[in-house]
């Protein structure tokens, strides 16, 4: 994403299925139908913003096992469990707890958050 927006572009439809992993780890978009120019107007950079998030959010529920107990529906940020920085990087991404503005704040915000797990 970042070489993306380096580039003045945003792919559009990040989800698990446009992700590969590398023999050493490192993750990789792939499919760039969607891919658009930036243009401040229709095609902007928080929009890859948004779908990393909900790329994020669909990883956590990998590991979710709901309370058999509880039957009412909770939104995905009350109901996964996250400590309090994941969750405002999570909404922060989603545009609904302030914004990012640029791939550097993601990556900052990215390494505190590793470095609490």
């Amino acid at each position: 994403m970042k070489i993306l927006h380096e580039n003045n572009t945003v792919h559009r439809d990040i989800r698990i299925p446009n992700v590969i992993v590398r023999k050493n780890g490192e993750l990789v978009l792939i499919d760039f139908g969607l891919a658009r120019y930036i243009d401040n107007k229709r095609y902007l950079k928080e929009i890859d913003y948004w779908y990393l998030s909900d790329f994020l959010i669909h990883l956590y529920y990998t590991s979710y096992y709901p309370d058999s107990e509880i039957d009412e529906e909770k939104p995905w940020f009350e109901e996964l469990d996250l400590n309090q920085y994941e969750r405002t990087f999570l909404k922060k991404l989603m545009g609904m707890d302030g914004e990012y503005n640029n791939i550097q704040e993601i990556e900052n915000d990215l390494k505190i958050i590793s470095s609490l797990i």
